[in-house]
């Protein structure tokens, strides 16, 4: 018996989601708003877990539902969105430039444009469009958790006076605090994109249409693959990338927390001072030293309950948003 071929799918760098070709403009502005939605959708957990991953938490926290009750209690609902102004500016159009980045790393490993592109090619584009993204990431992710971790009910400085003052204490550099372990971490958009795609395939017909032993996505989606189901995968793609990657953004939570140290000789100090040091591997040494995999999983839970709805929020309203614009053409 013959072996079936192998199942790709179709990408090429102006089609999306449900297939049909999509202005990169429309994509641009339908990713931006996709990004803003889900920020603010997930921007009360994200600072749960924040909290649950720096130093002090064990301390100061026994839970994940004790740590968001505490938060309310101790400085009002505004508290869970400490920091929503850094990543609002930064991170919202960022996700329409993963997406716009994603499709012409794609394009770029392909001998011919219509050729059709394969699991590990979108792994790699995935990883690039991560690497890209962490020039931008870096620093509102800093200036986030800086704000994150204000430990008051008092009104929190905005994202613009906490990014000025890192920058007239510690310059550019200061801003790029942890670039490499964010870096990292943002190439965990291969295993989204990767999810995505593979949920995507699981998820339509079993009869597509075929020609030359090559399923095309483009075609077999569009009449048989809702986009509610777009969005589900979508949900559960970021819920994969994020349990993959995510003692590696712990470790990252850590190192941009940290600013000035004691000149104790206490064995906190000295892990704070390594944690702290150039060497992102030696960082990494000492933090799972000190708190193992388990601490480093701390906050996971947080995290994977923001993971679905956000996802599914931001899919959401990207396709909404194309489909008002009138985006995709045949």
């Amino acid at each position: 018996m013959m072996a079936e071929p192998e199942l790709v799918i179709a990408h090429s760098t102006d089609e999306y989601l449900g297939g049909g070709k999509l202005d990169p403009r429309i994509d641009f502005i339908a990713g931006t708003l996709g990004g803003m939605a889900g920020i603010i959708c997930g921007q009360p957990i994200d600072t749960v877990k924040v909290r649950m991953q720096t130093s002090g938490a064990m301390q100061r926290y026994t839970g994940t539902w004790n740590a968001l009750a505490t938060i309310i209690r101790e400085e009002k609902v505004r508290g869970l969105f400490k920091g929503l102004n850094a990543p609002l500016i930064g991170q919202a159009s960022l996700n329409g430039m993963v997406f716009a980045t994603y499709s012409h790393l794609v394009q770029l490993q392909l001998a011919h444009k219509n050729d059709e592109a394969t699991i590990n090619q979108m792994l790699l584009a995935g990883a690039g469009s991560g690497l890209v993204a962490s020039l931008v990431a870096t620093p509102t992710e800093l200036i986030k958790i800086r704000q994150q971790l204000m430990y008051t009910s008092a009104a929190t400085p905005s994202a613009t006076r906490v990014g000025l003052d890192i920058f007239r204490k510690h310059g550019i550099r200061g801003l790029y605090r942890g670039l490499t372990i964010t870096a990292l971490r943002e190439c965990s958009y291969g295993v989204y994109f990767a999810t995505y795609e593979g949920l995507c395939r699981f998820l339509k017909p079993r009869s597509p249409i075929r020609e030359e032993g090559v399923y095309h996505a483009s075609e077999a989606r569009e009449p048989s693959l809702s986009w509610t189901r777009l969005v589900f995968a979508g949900g559960i793609a970021g819920v994969v990338s994020w349990i993959i990657i995510f003692p590696v953004d712990t470790i990252k939570s850590r190192i941009q927390s940290i600013e000035t140290f004691s000149s104790s000789s206490s064995s906190s100090s000295k892990s704070l001072s390594i944690i702290s040091s150039r060497s992102t591997i030696a960082a990494v040494v000492e933090s799972y030293r000190e708190l193992g995999m388990r601490g480093l999983c701390a906050g996971m839970t947080p995290t994977v309950l923001r993971a679905f709805p956000v996802n599914m929020v931001t899919f959401f309203v990207y396709e909404a948003v194309i489909s008002i614009c009138g985006g995709r053409t045949k």
